[in-house]
């Protein structure tokens, strides 16, 4: 088995003209005593880099098992979660807009904002507030309080750029790999596998790079932009429970209601339509699987069940496994009507193999290539270069 990690560079921020500092990581691992039938790569989503050990067991795992060169990119913001791992680990942090919503909190309470003290103090004075008051028998057990707010700052300085930027990454691993394994994994057919946004990763790289796949395995990925998930909303990332406070998360992100355009929605909408003529015209070779409970608590089941009507429209192999109700649960591949009710790995094992046989003794010849998505108010150009797959932004 070898097993080789890679830090290289990679793109910028082309929409919001922010430089990178960060190199890109990406693993691979493969068995040299057999002949590579495919790349796969294992997508990440959020919390993925809590443990990076299980990372590489996995892909080791499906390197052996099925005779793929299996890889991980570490993208832009890839750790956006706390990890045991100090390198790879996020940090809690108290910003201006966190601070802002400490002021209101007290306000509504009728308490005094002390600029010198320590804002973390205030996290601590209010949640023995809040255990004081419970046992004087003002607020019931199991209330919260609400209104407070972190910031989650991911590693190297990075921060929430939302799906361009990591499906950038992916392609720029790959044409990296390509070059230094000699261009014979240029002929190989890509694969990706991925759960929700990892998986929405994967769909945008089949948009805006179509012969870079040649398949996508998905678990549950919203097909639209999920605001909250890379911009301050009222909603909540996520929520980090003490004993009495609800504190919401958010990760740090330069996108505002001012800023994110009708042309950055469009580029990270998979129903664009245009766009998805644009894809099909240039290839349709790409297969697609996905797995998506009908009752996901984030009612997201119809847009994909629209998402993948559009894709049999459009030519390509696409079959969307729905699962409908408590008769679809195996206790295996299928645990739970909800969004976290799928098996990633038992999905990723089923459907890999099926991929594979489709795809057997195919050559996939990649020639330098460039598309363009146009919106309403800007045109989003990738294009092949020598190194690099770069995106270019014009005015409609």
């Amino acid at each position: 088995m070898i097993d080789r990690s890679f830090f290289i560079d990679s793109c910028d921020d082309v929409e919001l003209n922010i430089k990178r500092s960060s190199k890109l990581e990406y693993r691979i691992s493969y068995d040299e005593t057999k002949p590579i039938r495919a790349i796969f790569v294992i997508v990440g989503g959020f919390g993925s880099s809590a443990d990076t050990r299980m990372l590489d067991f996995t892909r080791r795992q499906f390197a052996l098992r099925f005779g793929v060169l299996a890889m991980n990119v570490f993208y832009h913001g890839f750790c956006c979660r706390v990890s045991s791992e100090e390198a790879y680990s996020a940090k809690y942090s108290i910003e201006k807009e966190d601070v802002e919503n400490i002021k209101k909190v007290l306000a509504k309470l009728n308490l005094p904002y002390h600029s010198n003290l320590p804002h973390n103090a205030y996290y601590f004075l209010l949640e023995d507030m809040m255990k004081k008051q419970k046992e004087a028998g003002l607020y019931t057990q199991n209330a919260f309080l609400k209104g407070l707010s972190y910031t989650i700052l991911p590693t190297n300085d990075e921060y929430q750029n939302y799906l361009l930027m990591p499906a950038l990454d992916h392609i720029n691993a790959l044409k990296h790999l390509f070059k230094t394994h000699g261009g014979g994994g240029g002929k190989l057919p890509i694969i990706y596998a991925g759960g929700c946004y990892g998986s929405q990763i994967a769909h945008l790289i089949a948009k805006i790079a179509p012969h870079y796949t040649q398949g996508v395995i998905d678990v549950a990925c919203a097909v639209l932009p999920r605001k909250q998930m890379f911009m301050r909303t009222a909603e909540g990332e996520f929520y980090f429970y003490t004993q009495h406070l609800e504190i919401s998360c958010h990760t740090k992100s330069f996108w505002t209601p001012h800023n994110f355009s009708k042309a950055a929605f469009s580029i990270r909408n998979l129903l664009e339509l245009k766009h998805l003529q644009i894809q099909s015209e240039l290839s349709k070779d790409c297969i697609f699987v996905s797995y998506h409970s009908q009752k996901d608590e984030f009612k997201t089941a119809d847009e994909k069940e629209r998402l993948y009507k559009t894709y049999v429209d459009l030519g390509f192999d696409a079959s969307l496994h729905l699962v409908k109700d408590k008769n679809d649960i195996d206790g295996k591949l299928i645990r739970g009507l909800k969004h976290d009710g799928i098996s990633n790995e038992r999905v990723f094992k089923k459907e890999l193999p099926l991929i594979l046989e489709k795809l057997e003794g195919k050559d996939f010849q990649r020639e330098e290539k460039s598309l363009s998505f146009p919106s309403d108010d800007k045109i989003y150009h990738f294009k092949d270069t020598k190194d690099k797959y770069e995106l270019k932004i014009t005015p409609l």
